[in-house]
């Protein structure tokens, strides 16, 4: 498939609109200042970014995997990649948190090992730091280091899968591994199967994805378009008649027919210099997800020393911590993960890594 282009502009959207609900977050858990309710009640749902990523992300895996299906590779080059791709920024940006949380001791005089359950405490020991290394704790109940982590513990699960369905499809071809990754995304819609296994719930945004990929190469193929998204509609309506309600599934499955629908103007659209910022802001993405919430947090706790969470210029210091979270992602995608980007790609070209999904 060609490049979706403008995949990146919603990414940046998504990174946006994740950055201005933790920012917003005392105004959403607390009454924010008559006149700005209608504001608060906006920002907040700026979490719905979250699920955005998991759409995209099923889609950028699903043509990682395709590509590994169609040139016969095996599921060892694709986790690698993966994994490199994961963990070394995300083990530099918990050293990054760390070294905030070690500047901001004289200001909050919180005790350096305040909790070993509390998001952003120093871990207090042996295993809780090989937890929040290995992105471990969610799936053992207990909150990650960074705020995000939990996000990331699912999209490890979803790339073990995905090299699960990679593996299978090598074998017994492409259509049986699709047909059995929804049939896992159709128990991500069950409540009592979610209650079990959170992840899998992610998993079924994460294959509308995977299926708005499947769409567009049918598109591209000369082929019928109806069995995939049809499937995305089955996924939403499945969370409807499950729960009588329109939630992050329904959400996921309305935004992967949109982007269906958009990708016949998806140059024209990314060719839009109004909406170049967007496909910037899309391209660090990652350093905006790892960084953004210790910076955001400090500032806007900083700023509230000076000006109370009730008042209405507590909004000057909600922006203040936008802007503060935004050029720290920027600096750190500038001197941490592009460097490690460039080094990856460069064990392909040296061969010490195989020349799997880049």
């Amino acid at each position: 498939m060609p490049r979706y282009v403008t995949l990146d502009h919603w990414r940046g959207l998504a990174a946006l609109a994740v950055v201005i609900f933790h920012a917003f977050d005392p105004w959403t858990r607390h009454p924010a200042p008559a006149g700005l309710n209608g504001l608060s009640a906006l920002m907040s749902k700026g979490y719905l970014g979250v699920h955005l990523f998991f759409v995209i992300s099923g889609y950028c895996v699903a043509q990682l995997a395709l590509r590994e299906l169609r040139s016969g590779r095996d599921v060892v080059g694709f986790l690698g990649h993966r994994f490199l791709r994961i963990f070394p920024p995300y083990w530099v940006a918990c050293f990054v948190a760390a070294a905030l949380c070690l500047a901001a001791l004289p200001f909050n005089h919180a005790a350096l090992f305040n909790s070993p359950s509390a998001i952003g405490a120093l871990p207090n020991s042996v295993a809780a730091l090989l937890r929040h290394t290995f992105l471990a704790d969610n799936f053992l109940g207990r909150p990650g280091y960074l705020l995000v982590a939990w996000t990331l513990s699912w999209e490890l699960f979803f790339y073990l899968i995905a090299a699960t369905l990679v593996w299978l499809g090598l074998r017994f071809g492409t259509a049986a591994a699709m047909g059995l990754g929804l049939l896992v995304a159709l128990s991500g819609t069950i409540p009592p199967v979610v209650a079990t296994m959170p992840p899998l719930a992610g998993w079924a945004e994460f294959m509308c994805g995977a299926c708005l990929l499947a769409a567009l190469v049918a598109t591209q193929e000369r082929r019928t378009t109806w069995l995939w998204l049809g499937a995305i509609v089955i996924l939403g309506l499945a969370e409807f008649v499950q729960t009588r309600r329109i939630g992050t599934l329904g959400f996921a499955a309305i935004f992967t027919l949109a982007l269906f629908r958009l990708h016949r103007h998806d140059r024209r659209l990314g060719a839009l210099s109004a909406l170049r910022w967007l496909g910037a802001l899309g391209a660090m993405s990652y350093s905006v997800y790892l960084v953004h919430a210790p910076f955001v947090s400090a500032t806007r706790n900083l700023s509230g020393r000076l000006i109370s969470s009730g008042n209405h210029m507590f909004l000057v210091a909600i922006l203040l911590s936008i802007l503060a979270g935004l050029a720290a992602s920027y600096l750190f995608f500038r001197w941490i993960e592009s460097p490690l980007e460039h080094w990856r790609k460069s064990l392909v070209r040296s061969r010490l890594l195989s020349p799997s999904t880049l």
